[in-house]
């Protein structure tokens, strides 16, 4: 796993003038969000956004009502997004796989409403079996810092956003299969690992 970078302390000596600067400096960077790199990086600890949204019948689904006292998996896909459907299957295959050791796989369709058709084909076909809710707005992606799909979000048992990962390459889905088993064991719970259970091989999708 890549360490998030750190900054080297370098002592600089402060004027009255140049004093102000910094302090201006350093305010605007506390409140500015927090982005995730291009690749995977293991997320600060932080509580996970709460949200409310359809799901492919209509319904309103609370995130807080999806949770078990597993870890969560959250997908943002769209159906207009080629690496998002070539990773589809792998998410399948890792919810089945440790679907029993407490693990829940939200799929979170960034599509416009007037797709709705094509993304309820679109699960029908491949038989996928996880929930999946929709956000046209993409609010409830930009609420997890996230920019473009695909992004995942592990959020441990306890709440905490541990894991984000942005885009997608053939072979990730090995990484995100080591990242849920581990946050699996560290919380008392039996996983049995995804090389196993072969949840990471690739899988056809139908899509190019």
């Amino acid at each position: 796993m890549r360490p998030l970078p750190v900054l080297a302390d370098r002592p600089t000596p402060l004027t009255h003038k140049t004093g102000r600067v910094w302090i201006a400096v350093l305010l605007v960077a506390s409140v500015l969000p927090w982005r995730d790199s291009a690749r995977a990086e293991e997320a600060s600890a932080g509580q996970t956004p709460q949200f409310t949204l359809d799901d492919l019948d209509g319904k309103r689904v609370r995130f807080a009502d999806l949770r078990g006292e597993g870890p969560v998996l959250i997908d943002f896909w769209a159906t207009w997004c080629k690496p998002c459907l070539r990773e589809l299957p792998h998410i399948e295959r890792l919810f089945q796989a440790y679907r029993s050791q407490g693990l829940q796989v939200i799929a979170i369709a960034e599509d416009e409403t007037r797709s709705l058709p094509k993304v309820k084909s679109y699960i029908k076909t491949h038989g996928f079996t996880f929930p999946v809710l929709l956000d046209p707005n993409q609010r409830v992606l930009r609420d997890f810092r996230g920019t473009n799909c695909p992004y995942l979000v592990v959020i441990s048992p306890t709440g905490e956003v541990v894991y984000l990962h942005s885009g997608y390459r053939d072979g990730d889905e090995k990484e995100l299969a080591e990242v849920i088993a581990r946050v699996i064991a560290s919380h008392g719970q039996s996983a049995v690992g995804a090389s196993d259970s072969k949840a990471g091989d690739p899988q056809p999708s139908g899509e190019d």
